[in-house]
């Protein structure tokens, strides 16, 4: 919902308007404009003439102006920042979300964070939604580490530092619905993530998809009421995706070959000198030294290992049309318009359709795979049924798809893993692609890599590292990885500690 005509005005102290606009046929939920810079205000007015729905009460999130503060040097006491592409909790990491962190720790001898200073220039503006922008380097050169927004504040009134955490873009979709999920067929996970991006109210640029996503296709796509962040779950678990946050506040979503993929992206050609020149492939990546990091460990997990992989399809057949939904005797008022959310009785459903007795008339409905939003107008008081039928889609016929690996369970004995069922796991060809990739992955030990170092800010997510893997040895064993996970902690210094994958 949002509001179609208003009025915007800029007061200064003396309540004389200093800029004012009236917006027309919007149609957006959120609206910007840029204009020209305009000294002491110190009121904004929004004035709604009309809104998109009627009878509604008008929501207004927010209402504000761009103000920025820079902070460096002296001001900033420390920051820890937690940026990561997997979790693992005990069983396979499939379906990878993570949402990154940050922990800044202000100076604040000068009492500007605190809350009841009003002659600071954060008054009233230290709460949570504040968007941070962190770089960490030196004069000539600054990263970016990150954009993120904040949640709690610590200010404490007897100490000298302001303490707030913020997290990434993917965090905030936890607190968005993804409620006008249709059913769809045959589409293709890279189409279905666009949907839900662009539902969020996301751009194109602040989102990325792997083009490997449209090789996914889902029979039947639905999604039941859920959060913008648990319906991007739930599709990167479809097919053993990662989604996470790059620095530069881009959502990405990479399928499940986008690791291996990058390995042949960053290889190059070397020419040997030697009296028979011989070219060798390289993989270009970041080289840690002994001399470069604290401590090293190479741990060889067993909940990341799986020799024998089951996936239960859920494939859905079309039912016979039958009734989804039935209210009686519902009293209508003359005049008034009435809003009803419906719930069918079986989930999803399609060709659906509203039958409304009496006296009333359906102003508009929508229709979703989960339920139907309804309005209806009583032109006189009255008495009326509602009736919802249509056709729903049921789960029947399912197939396990088991694979192993036969050496692997030799060499490890037999390590099972089942895949929770996933409703868009519908055909065989989809689970066995699933089923291939993580007995692929996982069916061997790997021994990763975790390194307590001194840090460089410029790597990211991603990036491929090579480490000595035994650096006691007369030769060096070398190892790559490409960055699962980062925490950096500045206090004045830096220092870091980081996660691998092995490639």
């Amino acid at each position: 919902e949002f509001p179609i005509d208003f009025m915007f005005r800029l007061y200064n102290e003396n309540n004389d308007i200093l800029y004012t606009d009236n917006i027309t046929n919007n149609e957006s939920v959120f609206w910007t404009k840029d204009i020209v810079q305009i000294n002491e205000v110190v009121k904004m007015e929004i004035e709604i003439l009309k809104w998109n729905t009627p009878n509604r009460v008008i929501k207004i999130m927010e209402v504000f102006s761009s103000i920025q503060e820079i902070y460096e040097g002296e001001d900033i006491i420390s920051i820890s920042l937690i940026e990561e592409r997997e979790t693992s909790q005990g069983s396979l990491p499939v379906g990878n979300i993570s949402s990154n962190e940050i922990e800044v720790v202000f100076n604040n001898v000068n009492r500007e964070f605190d809350v009841g200073n009003v002659d600071s220039n954060l008054y009233r503006l230290v709460k949570p939604n504040r968007k941070i922008t962190a770089w960490i380097g030196v004069e000539n050169e600054l990263i970016p580490i990150g954009v993120f927004w904040t949640k709690d504040w610590d200010v404490p009134e007897d100490g000298l530092v302001a303490k707030t955490i913020g997290r990434d873009r993917l965090d905030r979709l936890r607190d968005t619905e993804y409620t006008t999920s249709k059913v769809e067929t045959n589409k293709s996970i890279y189409q279905l993530a666009e949907t839900i991006l662009n539902d969020a109210g996301l751009k194109e640029n602040q989102y990325w998809l792997d083009a490997e996503l449209k090789d996914y296709t889902i029979p039947y796509a639905y999604f039941k009421p859920v959060s913008h962040r648990e319906a991007l779950r739930q599709l990167a678990t479809a097919c053993i995706g990662q989604v996470y946050c790059n620095r530069q506040g881009v959502i990405r979503f990479e399928g499940p070959g986008f690791a291996l993929n990058r390995i042949d992206e960053v290889k190059t050609l070397a020419f040997l000198q030697a009296e028979l020149p011989t070219e060798v492939e390289v993989i270009d990546s970041y080289g840690i030294s002994g001399d470069d990091y604290f401590s090293k460990d190479n741990p060889s997990k067993q909940s990341d290992i799986a020799n024998h992989i089951t996936i239960e399809t859920q494939p859905l057949e079309v039912k016979p049309n039958q009734e989804l939904y039935s209210a009686k005797d519902l009293l209508a008022v003359r005049g008034l318009m009435t809003q009803m959310t419906i719930n069918y009785n079986s989930v999803p459903a399609i060709n659906v359709n509203v039958e409304v007795s009496g006296d009333v008339v359906i102003v508009s409905e929508e229709i979703y795979s989960w339920g139907t939003e309804l309005y209806i107008f009583a032109p006189n008081n009255s008495v009326n049924d509602i009736t919802v039928t249509g056709q729903p889609l049921v789960v029947s016929n399912k197939d396990n798809i088991t694979v192993k690996d036969s050496e692997s369970i030799i060499e490890n004995g037999t390590i099972r893993y089942k895949l929770p069922n996933n409703h868009l796991i519908q055909s065989r060809g989809i689970a066995e692609i699933v089923a291939e990739k993580l007995l692929r992955y996982h069916k061997d030990p790997k021994r990763d890599v975790e390194i307590d170092w001194r840090g460089n800010p410029a790597l990211e997510l991603g990036d491929i590292i090579r480490v000595n893997d035994y650096p006691r040895g007369t030769n060096e064993t070398i190892g790559y990885y490409y960055v699962t996970k980062q925490e950096l902690e500045f206090m004045g210094y830096l220092r870091a500690s980081m996660e691998g994958r092995r490639v």
